[in-house]
């Protein structure tokens, strides 16, 4: 099914009406706009490098790691506050007592401005990259609720989605788990869990929801 923006509206009407007043288009065009919103992508849920949106009766699982964001967000953080604390500590013990570095302290604390302003750019990227379109995402996996049918990410139907399960899977380097949807002819991990980026749980949680059967 074809999807109508609302910029395409105006268009087609413009185009195919125009004898049409611009009240008479303006009191069609929102009916059209609506019909589009129920095809566009809505988000369920984002965690462990996975978003979770749906099209229509269609299920998408696809990939988009923020976790390196988070990490950077998080150290720069705390080298900030760390930097901050002991330069304004040097400071006041200087102006006060004399038993501090002024010195030592002014140039904490110009460290830590700038690191505040590394850390205001990662955070600006961080939101960018999670405010991104879905429909640019690599897709992982998908579900057709009305052909109950498990699609691979370029939407070929690969099994019936009952006969799919998930299994947390242990990942190198981490505590965390990641999220594998297995069948017959193959599996994949759809989401790779972490203290910064969460759990895989809301993922297996919809995963189930969806038909699939979990084993852990």
């Amino acid at each position: 099914m074809g999807r109508f923006s609302p910029r395409a509206c105006d268009v087609f009407l413009s185009s195919h009406f125009p004898l049409h007043s611009w009240v008479t288009m303006s009191a069609i065009a929102p009916a059209l706009r609506e019909c589009d919103r129920r095809w566009m992508s809505r988000i369920i849920v984002e965690t462990a490098g996975c978003v979770v949106f749906e099209e229509g009766p269609r299920v998408h699982f696809a990939q988009r790691s923020t976790s390196a964001l988070a990490i950077i967000a998080f150290v720069l953080g705390l080298l900030t506050l760390i930097t901050a604390t002991n330069g304004g500590l040097q400071l006041a013990l200087a102006l006060s007592s004399g038993r501090g570095d002024a010195l030592l302290g002014a140039v904490l604390l110009g460290l830590a401005a700038l690191l505040t302003i590394a850390l205001v750019t990662a955070v600006r990227r961080y939101r960018r990259v999670r405010a991104g379109a879905v429909d640019t995402l690599v897709r992982m996996l998908s579900v057709d609720r009305d052909r109950g049918a498990l699609l691979d990410g370029a939407g070929k139907e690969i099994a019936p989605v009952g006969s799919a399960q998930t299994r947390r899977t242990f990942q190198i380097g981490s505590s965390n788990r990641a999220l594998a949807v297995e069948w017959a002819d193959g599996s994949v991990i759809v989401a790779r869990g972490s203290p910064f980026a969460g759990d895989v749980e809301p993922i297996e949680e919809i995963l189930t929801a969806c038909g699939r059967r979990s084993k852990r």
